[in-house]
């Protein structure tokens, strides 16, 4: 009797923990219960591919659908029916105090939402399967959310979802063993659940084979000082190797570049490249450094063709939502690429994904240099198109085996800012040394310019705000100090009024304006307003439309007098006439309605190109009347139409018309086996036993004409691809408003940007500090800012004053027993506190450590030895004896004693600061009369600054007390005061001020009028 477990491993690392720490408990479980069951990691089906779950449990009581969550904190649960069903959840985290959406994928409102599409796709499997449907009834299939936890439930699920129940890791065994069904394990339904989710078996502890050469850890080192001696020293060196140099100041980057392609001959560099991210980037770092540079996937994927540009339709960029991609924003920049929820439509024909494999790095000299320039857009997560699949999809990771450092003396150079927007995680960058250590065993070296001396205002002053912000990853303060040569504070009208001043004539050349917006339809309804307003044009396309190209193409020349001209993602034409509508129906198998594909053909002036050429052209109107977005179904009819023109072409241009035709038929040696097989033809007739030696000698004629017929293909598509006015279609969208995260890497001279997101994005956070920086580093010379979102420390701050008057002096004794009950694990402690140790111990070895480690004193394990002791074990500088500190607590589980076990002789000196930082850490009694040290963080400056108010005023402000996540102080003036406590969270914000006691009410009022109206 067992439980069996398989799985595939998930993309997200904290799913594949998540899962190996329930398998683990499970499988302990289910031998102490005599239980047998299978649970399934991660399933993939090759028939129902839109069943993501993140597993499946059939045991003895019941089949479990299961979607991991990694949250803990407090979930209050919508009030009723349609609110659980249809709106956002949101839970508050213990970890910093602050409320966020339990994300749910990319197009699912809420957890349960998410579960119930993985349930109704469960079920069409059940019914196609004939064992599954005798053996298992579909409508008591459990639908549950396994959060991470700790977490608390308030409200209820409504009582007609009886299926769905959500709990947490540590309530699941529970949760077994109340659960009941008529649905039971069967051996027959365990090997249907494998037919359809084959897996492989998986193992409790992953175990090292010694045998095996371990892996050489990645050197990081930082370059301090000269950094163009540390390049210097960098290309010197002939060993391989990954320099990272960033840089929020692009003419630095720009210039780093410059010196590396002039001076990286004299260090016999036998080569040097310099890549970006794609064509779009590639065009756009040309015009601000006047450098050629090369697109990634044309130079890494495919081969080296004249047309192998990547084709792929880049997507947006979209900061970490991980992920992945509401349809209001775009979907890329900092998007976890979630492909499990790709897909929406549940088309009847899965669309086939293309798959374009590395080249071969034979072009690629062994000791080369390659520079990739803007490489925070240059990340290891997974992005793909419907249609294309370039590598794995991550094209940092294939970049890295590419390159094949391990192999050869190549170096690489990533250069970028470290505050901009990224093409997926931030975490996965290629300016991420860490990141990159886990693809390179080698030397990594680094240099990270210092955000320079800022002046307070203007776009540099906000910028270095924004920047030095994500660098503290302290969000707590955003304003925008106006500026009349830089920045400005405009309303609507106002916008509107630069808009007329920009857009209302003709543009002969790139816009060196733009309004930028987060979501494609905020810019789109610009757009509209700019055209019916200011041009006058109508609501729909037409001439005098700035159109933003969003792939690339050919336009052939018809002529035959000029050169076919090429197009490339990211730069602008002028529609100067509208000259036809085409429609083509594409036939949907297993449905009576067609999808239409609709094209209208445009006269153009092609704005971004020199001398500004006419051409005519074709739109894609789908794409364009969907905001640059297409349905699943109609990127599969689009391949069947692209299938379709192959075909034609084909029979207009027979294989025995071509010149490959031509070449097969002079190949010397397809003309000898031919007059071998006429030979051994006749010698059979003749009787002769020759039968097996002329199917051999056909085989290797076949694979000469098979060789020769691939290079017709070849061809076929090549002229197809580049000829087809079809295929080459454009897909664009209006151009004078856009996103920023298409903005990324363009300059404007003047922007209007509206920095407001909507109310489900926050601002407090990471995410929204990104794309502020990158919008307003679009702009050259002004911006104008609409809907400001100003954030300080006590925007959402309550005042509490219940209160009577009249002062208690507190005890001068403070408690010898320890206290941390308000505490969190942070995460770099994560994997090493042991969570079987009770929260003050967690606390104490916590503070413990975190004072000591400056000493070199460095945690490695935990461990509980029965209810009253916890041991803390420190590695020491040097490889001195492991010290090992023991931390007693009484029957209430207080910290009553801190104590060295062994070796604690030579570090007694920091051993007993280390104690003293946790006493003072702890929320024992507060001595009112004892002042304390001001924190190095985010409250230093706020603290300070009240201080010296106070001083000014003739009052007194004290800090009694520190603690996880609230402080306690004291203000006082003449022979008044007024004791509160201060509670903060992890992202630098104020939530709640409570009075703890005061002499009398005025005083109460100065501590109000201090903390929220002072100057």
């Amino acid at each position: 009797m067992a439980l069996e477990v398989r799985n595939i491993k998930a993309e997200n690392t904290h799913e594949n923990k998540q899962f190996r720490r329930v398998a683990t408990q499970l499988i302990q479980f289910f031998d102490q219960k005599n239980w047998d069951g299978i649970l399934i990691g991660n399933p993939d089906s090759e028939n129902f591919q839109h069943f993501r779950a993140d597993a499946l449990l059939l045991y003895d009581y019941g089949l479990l659908v299961i979607d991991f969550k990694d949250y803990g904190g407090v979930i209050d649960l919508p009030k009723t029916y349609d609110e659980f069903i249809n709106t956002d959840w949101y839970i508050d985290t213990d970890e910093d105090k602050n409320r966020i959406i339990i994300k749910a994928g990319a197009y699912h409102a809420n957890p349960f939402r998410q579960l119930r599409k993985y349930r109704s796709e469960f079920f069409d499997l059940i019914s196609s399967d004939i064992t599954l449907s005798k053996k298992i009834n579909p409508r008591h299939v459990c639908a549950m959310n396994i959060f991470t936890g700790p977490i608390e439930i308030k409200g209820k699920t409504p009582g007609k979802l009886r299926y769905y129940t959500l709990t947490s890791e540590e309530d699941l065994l529970d949760f077994l063993v109340d659960y009941s069904s008529d649905n039971y394990y069967s051996q027959e339904a365990h090997n249907a659940l494998l037919r359809h989710f084959p897996a492989e078996l998986w193992e409790p502890h992953n175990v090292i084979d010694s045998t095996e050469q371990s892996q050489v850890p990645s050197s990081i080192t930082e370059i301090d000082g000269d950094l163009k001696i540390g390049i210097n020293d960098f290309l010197s060196t002939e060993s391989s190797g990954i320099l990272v140099l960033k840089s929020m100041n692009s003419d630095k980057r720009d210039n780093w570049m410059r010196y590396i392609l002039e001076n990286g001959n004299t260090y016999n560099t036998s080569q040097i490249e310099t890549w970006v991210h794609s064509t779009r980037i590639a065009r756009r770092v040309k015009l601000r450094s006047n450098i050629s540079v090369s697109s990634m996937y044309a130079s890494i994927y495919g081969g080296r063709r004249e047309n192998d540009e990547e084709e792929i339709q880049e997507q947006e960029i979209r900061i970490d939502k991980e992920l992945f991609a509401v349809d209001e924003s775009e979907t890329s920049l900092n998007l976890s690429n979630d492909n499990k929820e790709k897909q929406s439509e549940n088309p009847d024909e899965e669309l086939q994904v293309e798959e374009i494999p590395l080249a071969s790095d034979k072009d690629i000299d062994e000791s080369a240099v390659v520079i990739i320039q803007d490489a925070h857009l240059v990340t290891s997560s997974v992005h793909r198109s419907d249609l294309l699949l370039f590598g794995t999809g991550r094209i940092l990771t294939d970049f890295i085996q590419f390159m094949r450092l391990e192999k050869n003396n190549r170096k690489i150079i990533f250069i970028g800012d470290p505050y901009s927007l990224s093409y997926g995680k931030i975490s996965e960058s290629a300016l991420i040394e860490n990141h990159l250590a886990t693809l390179y065993a080698g030397n990594i070296q680094s240099y990270n310019d210092s955000i320079d001396v800022l002046p307070e205002d203007g776009i540099e002053g906000i910028r270095g705000k924004l920047a030095n912000a994500i660098k503290s990853q302290t969000f707590n303060q955003l304003s925008y100090s106006e500026d009349d040569n830089e920045v400005i504070l405009s309303v609507v009208d106002t916008s509107q009024n630069y808009f007329q001043n920009w857009f209302s004539q003709l543009l002969s050349s790139e816009p060196k304006h733009a309004g930028l917006f987060y979501k494609r339809e905020s810019a789109f309804r610009a757009n509209l307003h700019i055209k019916e307003q200011y041009l006058k044009n109508t609501d729909k396309l037409n001439s005098g439309d700035l159109l933003l190209i969003d792939n690339n193409v050919w336009i052939p020349d018809d002529s035959g007098f000029t050169a076919p001209l090429r197009i490339f993602n990211g730069m602008y034409v002028l529609v100067k006439e509208l000259i036809e509508e085409k429609t083509i129906s594409i036939e949907q198998k297993g449905s009576s309605q067609n999808i239409l594909l609709e094209f209208i053909k445009l006269k153009v002036c092609c704005i971004s190109l020199d001398s500004n050429p006419l051409t005519e052209l074709w739109l894609n109107k789908n794409y364009f009347d969907n905001l640059g977005k297409l349905s699943i179904k109609e990127l599969l009819a689009f391949k069947i139409f692209r299938n379709i023109r192959l075909s034609n072409y084909k029979k207009e241009n027979s294989f025995e018309l071509s010149l490959q035709f031509k070449k097969l038929n002079v190949d010397n040696g397809f003309i000898k086996l031919k007059e071998e097989i006429n030979q051994l033809e006749s010698r059979i007739a003749a009787g002769e036993r020759v039968k097996t030696k002329l199917e051999e000698t056909k085989r290797k004629s076949r694979k000469i004409e098979r060789k020769y017929k691939k290079e017709y293909d070849n061809e076929v598509s090549y002229q197809v691809m580049r000829n087809d006015p079809f295929i080459n279609a454009i897909n664009a969208c209006y151009g004078w408003c856009i996103t920023v995260h298409k903005a990324v890497g363009a300059k404007f001279k003047e922007v209007v940007f509206n920095v407001n997101k909507g109310l489900s994005q926050g601002i407090i956070n990471e995410d929204y500090f990104r794309w502020v920086y990158s919008g307003i580093t679009t702009a050259n010379d002004k911006v104008y800012i609409t809907n400001s979102n100003e954030i300080d420390p006590f925007m959402n701050c309550s005042f509490e004053d219940f209160s009577e008057e009249g002062w208690k002096t507190s005890s001068n004794q403070q408690s010898k027993n320890l206290e941390f009950k308000e505490f969190n694990t942070p995460l770099r402690f994560i994997d090493i506190i042991e969570t079987d140790l009770n929260i003050n111990a967690k606390g104490a070895i916590v503070h413990f450590a975190s004072s000591i480690e400056s000493e070199g004193i460095l945690l490695l394990k935990t461990r509980k030895f029965g209810d009253y002791l916890s041991k803390a074990f420190f590695s020491t500088p040097n490889d001195a004896q492991e010290l090992i500190m023991v931390f007693n607590n009484n029957g209430k589980g207080l910290i009553t004693s801190i104590r060295p076990e062994r070796n604690g002789e030579p570090f007694q000196s920091q051993i007993e600061k280390a104690i003293l930082d946790v006493k003072r850490a702890s929320q024992s009694k507060v001595d009112d009369s004892q002042e304390v040290k001001i924190p190095e963080d985010f409250r230093k400056g706020i603290y300070e600054d009240w201080i010296n108010r106070c001083s000014s005023s003739g009052a007194k402000l004290t800090l009694i007390g520190c603690f996880s996540y609230h402080d306690i102080l004291i203000y006082t003036k003449g022979e008044h005061k007024i004791k509160f406590k201060l509670i903060y969270n992890g992202k630098g914000m104020f939530s709640h001020i409570k009075v703890l006691a005061k002499t009398n009410s005025n005083i109460s009022i100065e501590l109000y009028e201090l903390i929220f109206n002072g100057d």
